[in-house]
């Protein structure tokens, strides 16, 4: 799993002027698709996207990893979502979440 995690990454990065215009939805779709989601967030990111804020990419893409137990991966997403917006409640409520599961290292 986290093999074609990585590939769907690095296919996204490598093309983000293949955005789609759906794109935006399947972001927000992680729990339904959460492969399908990381590609779609990191193609809104790469691409100078106007469709949603990078702070709310990075926050749906987090929940996408979260959605797969790639705990490190989410972190980082949430991590730099609150870098790029302080008062993102969500990134924090997250962040917070998978630091008291213990889930992951601190």
């Amino acid at each position: 799993m986290r093999s074609v995690c990585v590939v769907l990454l690095l296919l996204a990065v490598s093309y983000p002027h293949l955005a789609r215009a759906d794109d935006r939805q399947e972001c927000l779709n992680a729990d339904s698709d959460p492969l399908l989601a990381i590609s779609a967030c990191t193609r809104l990111l790469g691409n100078g996207n106007r469709h949603m804020k990078p702070a709310d990419a990075y926050y749906y893409r987090g929940l996408a990893f979260a959605e797969l137990k790639e705990w490190r991966h989410a972190q980082i997403d949430f991590e730099k979502a609150l870098e790029l917006d302080q008062n993102h409640k969500g990134a924090a409520r997250q962040l917070t979440k998978l630091l008291d599961d213990e889930r992951i290292s601190k």
